[in-house]
């Protein structure tokens, strides 16, 4: 394997190709950018390993010039570390992987033989992006990318905050229905009589109070996509309609006499084990073959430890950026927390939990635990802290008590409990 380096540091060129031949890989080393794309040019270069920060050309545009003369050479790119602005950057380009320094020679090894196998990188989704660096989430994307052009049902299986609504908006817009809507519903969010009414629309007269026909969700959609989640809390009694809409694609809207076609492709989501409350006779079984086409797994963070680092990393910069405060340090003590954290919430929780750091100012050695964020420095009583932190959370979020309590990780309801037992001015 053929590796170019690429560092204006002269003792780095030499340290990772002395390191390197001892591994048996043909190295040539550059501190001039312009000359190491000659030598791209000129001779199959399998990766190159370049620095981000450079005088005469940074690492993002190395890699796209690179990527120009040799679409399959594969780049691995070094930063300083916490600087997440060149790393995200640099996936959008196509970097296979990337090392922040001071890193070791093992762990480059390491970065070698995966990136020999399986790249690495981060997909946009209806405008949110999905950063990953785990080969377990380049999988999952890779079964998403295979089965969204076509047409049949999906159930993503996932805990609480993996990113399912995420997925199901990534396979809508790769499919050939992206240019109709994606709709979703919490079916958990709502009680029977009315997520009956939502999904299938009723006739005026059908009940108290219908004065005129309402069109469902299920018909709203038509042309696009519809996405269910927490598809395990639906009564039975929805589970039969559900199964004729999969089976027969046609909807009877409440009071209607007569079948309704329509054309959508359904997307459901549990964080349960169907399997098992089919056994228990809690869910339909035909229902469940029904929605079982293709299932995609969507593993817990805490089984995906190379992403906790650049998730960490991305939120930190778009949170200091989002609310104009001082990007706090990352240092591996506080990595090697976040690592150790068993993530229940997942991704939301770590998104959460970085976003209230920042409004805190806290370092990122004090987290995850946020019980640890509120104790941090011991100056006041945990009471004043707490009054503090909503405060500050209140004013961050423009008042908004939703998003505050979210930020907080606690229950709208116990929000306003504690605005109106410490006498918070809103």
């Amino acid at each position: 394997m053929k590796i170019l380096i690429l560092d204006d540091e002269e003792s780095m060129n030499i340290w990772l190709e002395a390191g390197l031949k001892r591994k048996g890989y043909s190295i040539f080393t550059y501190t001039e950018p312009e000359e190491a794309l000659k030598k791209i040019k000129n001779e199959k270069i399998d990766l190159f390993i370049s620095d981000v920060k450079m005088p005469m050309m940074d690492g993002i545009d190395f890699l796209q010039k690179a990527k120009k003369i040799n679409p399959d050479i594969k780049g691995i790119l070094m930063t300083a570390f916490g600087s997440i602005e060149g790393v995200i950057e640099g996936f959008r380009e196509g970097a296979a992987d990337f090392l922040i320094k001071p890193f070791s020679l093992d762990e480059l090894y390491e970065r070698i033989k995966r990136v020999e196998s399986k790249p690495i990188t981060s997909v946009e989704s209806e405008g949110e992006e999905i950063i990953f660096a785990s080969d377990e989430m380049k999988n999952v994307l890779d079964l998403v990318d295979n089965i969204a052009r076509t047409d049949t049902t999906v159930i993503i299986y996932g805990e609480t905050g993996t990113g399912k609504e995420l997925i199901a908006k990534r396979i809508h817009r790769l499919s050939h229905r992206s240019k109709g809507k994606f709709l979703t519903v919490n079916c958990a969010a709502l009680p029977e009589n009315l997520l009956e009414s939502e999904l299938f629309g009723y006739k005026k007269g059908a009940f108290t109070g219908a004065y005129k026909d309402k069109v469902g969700l299920l018909k709203v959609a038509n042309g696009g996509t519809f996405f269910m989640d927490e598809i395990s809390e639906m009564p039975m009694s929805l589970q039969a309609k559900l199964l004729r809409v999969l089976q027969e694609k046609e909807i009877t809207p409440i009071g209607g006499h007569l079948p309704e076609k329509i054309d959508v492709r359904i997307i459901v989501a549990t964080n349960k084990n169907l399997k098992i409350m089919v056994d228990k006779n809690l869910f339909r079984e035909d229902l469940y073959y029904r929605l079982n086409v293709i299932p995609i797994n969507i593993p817990p963070l805490r089984e995906r430890e190379r992403d906790i680092q650049i998730l960490v990393e991305y939120f930190t910069e778009k949170y200091s950026k989002k609310y104009n405060m001082t990007k706090p340090n990352i240092d591996e003590r506080a990595i090697k927390k976040f690592k150790k954290y068993n993530w229940p919430g997942n991704i939301r929780e770590l998104e959460n939990i970085i976003e209230r750091m920042i409004i805190m100012g806290v370092e990122a050695g004090t987290l995850p635990l946020i019980e640890e964020a509120t104790k941090e420095g011991n100056i006041k009583g945990i009471k004043e802290q707490e009054i503090e932190l909503i405060k500050q959370t209140l004013e961050r979020t423009g008042r908004n008590k939703k998003k505050t309590a979210e930020i907080l990780g606690i229950d709208y309801s116990t929000l306003y409990r504690k605005i109106k037992k410490y006498g918070i001015e809103i």
